[in-house]
Protein backbone atom coordinates (compact mmCIF):
# COMPACT_ATOMS: atom_id res chain seq x y z
CA UNK A 1 0.00 0.00 0.00
CA UNK A 2 0.81 3.26 -0.78
CA UNK A 3 0.40 6.77 -0.02
CA UNK A 4 1.83 9.87 -1.32
CA UNK A 5 0.42 13.43 -1.41
CA UNK A 6 0.08 15.92 -4.50
CA UNK A 7 1.79 19.19 -4.13
CA UNK A 8 -0.26 22.06 -3.68
CA UNK A 9 -1.42 23.57 -7.21
CA UNK A 10 0.82 26.69 -7.68
CA UNK A 11 -1.21 29.88 -7.71
CA UNK A 12 -0.83 33.22 -8.88
CA UNK A 13 0.70 36.18 -6.54
CA UNK A 14 1.00 38.88 -9.70
CA UNK A 15 0.74 39.42 -12.99
CA UNK A 16 3.47 40.44 -15.12
CA UNK A 17 3.79 44.54 -15.48
CA UNK A 18 3.00 44.26 -19.11
CA UNK A 19 0.31 42.00 -19.45
CA UNK A 20 -1.38 44.73 -21.46
CA UNK A 21 1.31 44.79 -24.09
CA UNK A 22 -0.98 41.65 -25.19
CA UNK A 23 -3.18 43.25 -27.43
CA UNK A 24 -4.08 40.02 -28.98
CA UNK A 25 -5.56 38.47 -25.88
CA UNK A 26 -8.88 37.83 -25.92
CA UNK A 27 -9.53 35.59 -22.58
CA UNK A 28 -8.17 35.69 -19.46
CA UNK A 29 -9.18 33.80 -16.48
CA UNK A 30 -7.55 34.09 -12.90
CA UNK A 31 -9.41 32.86 -10.44
CA UNK A 32 -8.46 30.54 -7.73
CA UNK A 33 -5.23 32.40 -7.16
CA UNK A 34 -3.52 35.41 -4.78
CA UNK A 35 -3.67 37.97 -6.56
CA UNK A 36 -3.64 41.41 -4.50
CA UNK A 37 -3.82 43.57 -7.44
CA UNK A 38 -3.83 43.60 -11.03
CA UNK A 39 -1.31 45.68 -12.96
CA UNK A 40 -2.96 49.15 -14.74
CA UNK A 41 -2.32 47.57 -18.00
CA UNK A 42 -5.24 45.15 -17.77
CA UNK A 43 -7.28 47.98 -18.29
CA UNK A 44 -5.70 48.22 -21.64
CA UNK A 45 -6.91 45.01 -23.08
CA UNK A 46 -9.65 44.26 -25.03
CA UNK A 47 -10.86 41.32 -23.42
CA UNK A 48 -14.12 39.11 -24.37
CA UNK A 49 -13.96 36.80 -21.43
CA UNK A 50 -12.39 37.77 -18.16
CA UNK A 51 -12.98 36.17 -14.33
CA UNK A 52 -11.38 37.07 -11.72
CA UNK A 53 -13.16 35.49 -8.41
CA UNK A 54 -11.81 33.21 -5.58
CA UNK A 55 -8.75 35.93 -5.19
CA UNK A 56 -7.21 38.03 -2.48
CA UNK A 57 -7.82 41.66 -4.01
CA UNK A 58 -7.06 44.23 -1.51
CA UNK A 59 -10.16 46.75 -0.48
CA UNK A 60 -9.96 50.33 -0.42
CA UNK A 61 -8.47 51.26 3.15
CA UNK A 62 -5.79 48.63 2.56
CA UNK A 63 -4.93 49.65 -0.99
CA UNK A 64 -4.73 53.27 0.57
CA UNK A 65 -1.87 51.82 2.72
CA UNK A 66 -0.34 50.27 0.13
CA UNK A 67 1.04 53.40 -1.92
CA UNK A 68 4.32 54.37 -1.80
CA UNK A 69 6.30 57.81 -2.52
CA UNK A 70 9.82 58.38 -2.49
CA UNK A 71 11.01 60.58 0.48
CA UNK A 72 13.07 62.46 -2.00
CA UNK A 73 12.33 65.78 -3.39
CA UNK A 74 14.70 65.04 -6.29
CA UNK A 75 15.36 62.21 -8.41
CA UNK A 76 19.03 61.27 -7.52
CA UNK A 77 21.74 61.85 -9.96
CA UNK A 78 22.15 57.95 -11.38
CA UNK A 79 18.46 57.71 -11.60
CA UNK A 80 18.19 60.91 -13.90
CA UNK A 81 21.76 59.60 -15.77
CA UNK A 82 19.69 56.32 -16.39
CA UNK A 83 16.36 57.70 -17.60
CA UNK A 84 18.23 60.31 -20.14
CA UNK A 85 20.38 57.17 -21.62
CA UNK A 86 17.21 55.41 -22.60
CA UNK A 87 15.17 58.03 -23.87
CA UNK A 88 18.43 59.21 -26.16
CA UNK A 89 19.01 55.64 -27.21
CA UNK A 90 21.98 55.56 -26.41
CA UNK A 91 24.31 52.29 -27.03
CA UNK A 92 23.96 51.41 -23.40
CA UNK A 93 25.80 48.34 -23.18
CA UNK A 94 29.59 49.56 -24.10
CA UNK A 95 32.13 49.62 -21.28
CA UNK A 96 32.23 53.45 -21.24
CA UNK A 97 29.17 53.65 -18.79
CA UNK A 98 30.05 52.51 -15.44
CA UNK A 99 28.71 49.15 -14.67
CA UNK A 100 26.21 50.29 -12.19
CA UNK A 101 24.62 52.20 -15.02
CA UNK A 102 25.01 49.56 -16.77
CA UNK A 103 23.12 47.16 -14.83
CA UNK A 104 20.49 49.75 -14.01
CA UNK A 105 19.61 50.16 -17.62
CA UNK A 106 18.73 46.35 -17.96
CA UNK A 107 15.71 46.59 -15.64
CA UNK A 108 13.74 49.66 -16.03
CA UNK A 109 10.13 50.09 -15.13
CA UNK A 110 7.63 51.47 -16.92
CA UNK A 111 5.23 54.23 -15.97
CA UNK A 112 1.59 53.73 -16.26
CA UNK A 113 0.66 56.88 -17.37
CA UNK A 114 3.22 58.64 -19.68
CA UNK A 115 4.76 55.29 -20.37
CA UNK A 116 8.52 56.73 -19.54
CA UNK A 117 11.22 54.85 -17.91
CA UNK A 118 11.86 54.98 -14.26
CA UNK A 119 14.28 52.52 -12.06
CA UNK A 120 14.40 52.99 -8.46
CA UNK A 121 13.01 56.69 -7.93
CA UNK A 122 9.18 55.79 -8.54
CA UNK A 123 5.40 55.67 -7.10
CA UNK A 124 2.79 53.43 -6.36
CA UNK A 125 -0.54 53.55 -5.95
CA UNK A 126 -3.47 51.41 -5.95
CA UNK A 127 -6.82 52.76 -7.56
CA UNK A 128 -10.15 50.55 -8.22
CA UNK A 129 -11.19 50.34 -11.93
CA UNK A 130 -14.53 48.21 -13.15
CA UNK A 131 -12.43 45.90 -15.28
CA UNK A 132 -14.65 43.57 -17.73
CA UNK A 133 -18.25 44.09 -16.69
CA UNK A 134 -18.92 42.82 -13.49
CA UNK A 135 -15.15 43.47 -11.41
CA UNK A 136 -14.50 46.59 -9.78
CA UNK A 137 -10.93 45.57 -9.30
CA UNK A 138 -7.86 46.74 -7.55
CA UNK A 139 -5.10 48.35 -10.22
CA UNK A 140 -1.65 48.54 -9.32
CA UNK A 141 -0.43 51.99 -11.17
CA UNK A 142 3.39 52.63 -11.11
CA UNK A 143 4.17 55.99 -11.69
CA UNK A 144 8.13 57.73 -13.09
CA UNK A 145 7.32 60.90 -10.21
CA UNK A 146 5.51 61.42 -7.13
CA UNK A 147 4.07 64.78 -8.40
CA UNK A 148 1.97 62.71 -11.14
CA UNK A 149 -1.50 63.71 -10.81
CA UNK A 150 -3.60 60.28 -11.52
CA UNK A 151 -7.87 60.57 -11.80
CA UNK A 152 -7.75 57.01 -11.06
CA UNK A 153 -7.53 56.26 -15.07
CA UNK A 154 -4.27 54.32 -16.21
Amino acid sequence: FFSFSLPPPVRLQTLPVHIGDLQQLKELHVRNNRLCYLPASVDTLHLYTFTAQNNRFVDEVTASEMCYAPTEGVAPLMELAARAALDSNLEWDTPSLPTSLREMLSSPGRCSVCEGPFFNYNSSVVTFKTVGVFYRLPLCLSLCTPRIEHSGQP
